[in-house]
């Protein structure tokens, strides 16, 4: 994350929400603080239960640039932080007892968003990470891949094969790449490769 990101951001009237990491030291402690000293102007705590996890969720916005003291040029650029709390318990089933993690997760937003906003847009940049670049890792191998000489040719054929199948309304590209490869006339006859 730099400054320009949010400099190009306001300068195409876009909004930015971006994660806060450890590779802004000074930042991330100077909003860590300010979130700690502040009171939140809006929270919204959830709680998602599913089988084997339990995920309780604390989404809370402030307002913190007069924290910003070593990073002051950083004031004009963003309007409100995001701290987001999550406390997860998840089920072991070999062991039978429950793993529990805890997180605490810092974002910077260009524009004034309730906590409810805030959480929903974290939320969708997760559900876009899993969708594409975890299948992409997972299924597609992507990580693991030795291409060396024009890599971006086979991430574009990695891509139309994904568009061809998310095109077809296939849930599960895993199995999808499998039962194609054993059946050449059934890749053949999906929609969107010939017509």
């Amino acid at each position: 994350m730099s400054k320009k990101t949010f400099i190009e951001a306001a300068k195409a009237n876009a909004e930015l929400v971006v994660q806060l990491k450890g590779n802004q030291k000074n930042l991330l402690r100077e909003v860590s603080e300010g979130c700690n000293f502040f009171s939140a102007e809006s929270n919204l705590n959830t709680i998602e239960k599913s089988r084997n996890r339990i995920e309780s969720r604390t989404v809370e916005v402030f307002d913190i640039k007069s924290c910003l003291i070593e990073s002051k040029d950083w004031r004009e650029l963003i309007s409100r932080a995001v701290r987001v709390k999550r406390h997860t318990e998840l089920f072991d089933t070999q062991t039978n007892a429950w793993k529990i993690r805890s997180e605490t997760a810092y974002y910077l937003c260009s524009h004034q968003y309730t906590a409810e906003v805030a959480a929903t847009i974290i939320r969708e940049h997760w559900h876009c990470e899993n969708r594409n670049h975890y299948v992409r890792d997972v299924s597609l191998g992507e990580d693991a891949s030795r291409i060396r000489t024009r890599p971006g040719i086979f991430a574009r054929l990695r891509s139309f094969s994904l568009n061809i199948l998310r095109f077809n309304k296939v849930c599960n590209i895993k199995a999808a790449l499998f039962e194609n490869a054993l059946d050449f006339q059934g890749l053949i006859s999906m929609k969107g490769i010939f017509a």
